[in-house]
């Protein structure tokens, strides 16, 4: 590259070789995150922030400096991760507004941008705090800004404000009391710096890459030396927002409201929003009363901060949302679940603690145009769950919703090939309770020491023992979606009866019986269970309900009062993927004997 300006190639080449050498320090980065929570992610996130950048910049290379920061911010907002994620993805998107339009810049022209654009980084947090990302960026800003004034070579300059940032990033061990409690720097602020030395050796050596590298585990509360809860808000929300109706400054107010750790990001076209709530359900509904919300993201840091406080172990357990467990198992066992996406009336939702049951409930009962579908996780959902759960594990095994009703199982798998044999996917070719009853079932294994190898026999095991029925009183989605006639329905509906649905071997939802009348499904579901099980056999048992929590327990009683009373009986409610087809009042039931 010319030693005055800096064109649009060079640019692309020295962001993919910044983005490449934070992606090769994010573990690192990991291991001394303690702010504003310690939950040693912030590699992590910012690696799924920067890596777009490999991705998403093209070949062959634009010949435009603004088209490729343009490009670059606009990946980065989409996929940023955390604070300081977005932190990143906010000063790229006022580096590429300076710049836009420009093909070549000098190194005072770009310091200028520089300058401007680290102000609406700080600018973006509603709390912004000093000895974080946000001192290191101005520091290295203004620093590039004052060498440009006395040379015009972009190399020197760049090389003096590398040498001010690392030094502004060493003092932030003394500035906040996380980082003093620990004695270590701020972790965005030292992955700013990885990125700034990844751009020096592509200046020096003209090398770069455009490999992404292996998937990086967050760090355990052993690697942070730390223990202690998070905060007092529970969830790590976030979600992009179109066309907001609000400026960015009085949706940043407005958030307040909901929790902390607020950063807004973006322009008046699209942001992303990042904040620590317990209350992610209610600000996703805020949010769509502002615009078009999606990439929706929830964290449990209460169940993150449960998993990296464990004791390494051989196994970690992954499932996916169609998994139904209670809140506790998933708690005691630290089983990761990776989010489904769902839709109503075509607005999507992360499905989990940001998706509100109760009012899905409401509107079932009470809007007869609603509709419901639903879409796989997404790539990076995978990758942030198995990075989670391999913080304190040798491996991860992944369970996943039956294959033949979800391409659920396949977009795990593929995404598990980072990992290498880190990550092991089985296909759990179950639904609903069934399926939950095996998670629990192998974490409770990976509880005792077993590895992924000996858990996958034992689910082979498991699945020619376990039952499973779903007593199916409403049906309204049956006839609605066609898995049921429309003929075939009204007639079984004018003669009252109702069908028990079951999973075949592979996992398809398959004909379980039929029995007369709403209010006799729980006589059913026992006498199928009659038929297969033994009386005073001792078994584990889940039952999951659709808004139907007098029938589960009429149902915890009859099964208590013919299996062995020492059995454990669980309730859940189904969550929404199948409750969108069995609908309201739907009743299901798990049985493993264990004898």
């Amino acid at each position: 590259m010319r030693e005055d300006v800096i064109d649009g190639p060079s640019m692309g080449k020295a962001l993919m070789a910044g983005a490449r050498s934070l992606l090769d320090k994010a573990a690192q980065l990991n291991r001394i995150n303690v702010f504003p929570v310690p939950d040693g992610d912030t590699g992590t996130n910012m690696a799924c922030t920067m890596e777009v950048v490999i991705t998403n910049i093209p070949e062959p290379l634009p010949s435009e400096v603004g088209k490729v920061l343009d490009i670059a911010a606009r990946s980065m907002l989409g996929s940023s991760r955390g604070n300081s994620g977005a932190i990143l993805a906010q000063f790229m998107l006022g580096l590429a507004a300076e710049l836009r339009g420009e093909t070549a810049v000098t190194a005072m022209r770009f310091s200028r941008a520089a300058v401007s654009a680290a102000q609406k980084a700080k600018h973006a947090l509603r709390e912004p705090k000093e000895g974080t990302i946000l001192t290191v960026l101005e520091d290295w800003a203004r620093a590039f800004h004052q060498k440009a004034q006395d040379t015009q070579n972009f190399l020197t300059s760049f090389l003096h404000a590398g040498n001010v940032a690392r030094a502004s990033c060493a003092r932030t061990i003394a500035i906040l009391p996380e980082m003093r409690k620990a004695h270590v720097v701020d972790a965005g602020a030292k992955g700013f710096v990885h990125i700034i030395e990844g751009i020096e050796q592509f200046l020096r050596t003209g090398k770069f890459s455009r490999e992404l590298g292996a998937g990086t585990a967050v760090a355990s509360s052993a690697a942070l030396h730390l223990g202690g809860p998070v905060g007092q808000f529970r969830y790590c929300t976030e979600a992009l927002l179109a066309k907001p109706t609000i400026g960015l400054d009085a949706l940043r107010d407005a958030a307040g409201e909901f929790g902390d750790s607020i950063v807004v990001a973006g322009d008046a076209s699209l942001c992303r929003i990042h904040i620590h709530t317990s209350r992610p359900g209610e600000f996703f509904d805020y949010l769509d009363t502002l615009g078009e919300a999606s990439g929706h993201k929830v964290d449990d840091m209460l169940l993150q901060e449960r998993i990296v406080a464990r004791a390494m172990r051989r196994c970690a357990i992954v499932a996916d949302s169609a998994c139904d467990l209670p809140e506790g198992e998933l708690l005691k066992y630290g089983i990761v679940r990776v989010p489904l996406i769902l839709f109503t009336n075509g607005r999507a939702r992360s499905d989990g603690a940001g998706f509100d049951l109760a009012r899905l409930h409401a509107r079932m009962a009470n809007d007869p145009a609603l509709t419901i579908s639903t879409s796989q996780p997404t790539h990076a959902a995978f990758e942030r769950s198995f990075s989670i759960a391999l913080s304190t594990a040798e491996q991860v095994l992944y369970i996943g919703f039956a294959s033949v009703l979800s391409g659920t199982f396949e977009a795990g798998r593929r995404a598990a090939e980072r990992f290498g044999n880190l990550v092991r996917c089985v296909d759990g070719r179950e639904i609903t309770a069934g399926y939950g009853l095996l998670v629990r079932k192998a974490a409770e294994l990976a509880e005792r020491g077993a590895d992924a190898e000996t858990i996958v026999e034992a689910i082979e095991i498991w699945r020619k023992k376990l039952l499973l029925y779903v007593a199916v009183p409403n049906l309204t989605s049956l006839i609605r979606t066609g898995r049921l006639s429309g003929v075939k329905g009204l007639v079984l509906t004018k003669l009252g009866i109702r069908p028990i649905i079951a999973p075949s071997d592979e996992g398809r939802a398959v004909s379980g019986g039929m029995y007369v009348g709403e209010k006799n499904g729980v006589r059913k579901l026992l006498s199928n269970i009659k038929k297969k099980v033994r009386r005073g056999v001792r078994a584990s048992i889940l039952i999951s309900h659709v808004n139907a929590p007098g029938e589960a327990a009429r149902l915890r009683e009859a099964v208590l009062g013919y299996l062995r009373p020492v059995s454990r009986v669980d309730i859940v409610q189904m969550g929404p993927l199948l409750a969108s087809l069995a609908w309201l009042g739907a009743v299901g039931i798990a049985v493993l004997p264990e004898e």
